[in-house]
């Protein structure tokens, strides 16, 4: 029991902050499975030489829809997702080496799109996760430059 403690907490705490349309960025502890290489399809980016993995969910609770992002790399560390329509972009996510500066790679999106989604990022080298959430209604964009 005590093990499921901080899975239970981070839950209450990701679905309270949904509810009050704030944007969450909860990092997930490195997990101990063996590592394996990122492989990009229609909804995998992979980005930074192919390092990060990163995929998208979405969903309307207001019209009860939901979906995962159809993603279109547009250069080796950027690419964009689209929910409804190819031609219709509803998020652009880069992934950056900024090891130079602070020894950390940096993790960028900008939201072109109120729908709730989740953006999640993974460490294909290390297996360290990191999910950026954001509540239906809310247009965010995010700079993480301690991401990993």
């Amino acid at each position: 029991m005590p093990a499921q403690a901080p899975v239970t907490l981070r839950r209450l705490f990701a679905s309270a902050a949904l509810a009050a349309g704030l944007l969450l960025a909860v990092p997930s502890p490195a997990r101990a499975a063996e590592t394996a290489p990122c492989v990009p399809d229609a909804t995998t980016l992979c980005l930074n030489n192919g390092r990060f993995k990163v995929q998208v969910a979405w969903s309307v609770p207001t019209q009860g829809t939901s979906g995962i992002g159809n993603g279109v790399a547009l250069t080796g560390d950027t690419g964009e997702f689209w929910f409804f329509s190819a031609n219709n972009i509803e998020l652009v996510v880069k992934v950056v080496d900024g090891r130079a500066f602070n020894n950390r790679f940096w993790v960028f999106y900008g939201a072109l799109t109120n729908v709730q989604y989740t953006i999640t990022v993974t460490d294909t080298t290390t297996n360290a996760v990191k999910t950026y959430v954001n509540a239906n209604g809310n247009l965010a964009s995010v700079a993480d430059v301690t991401a990993f």
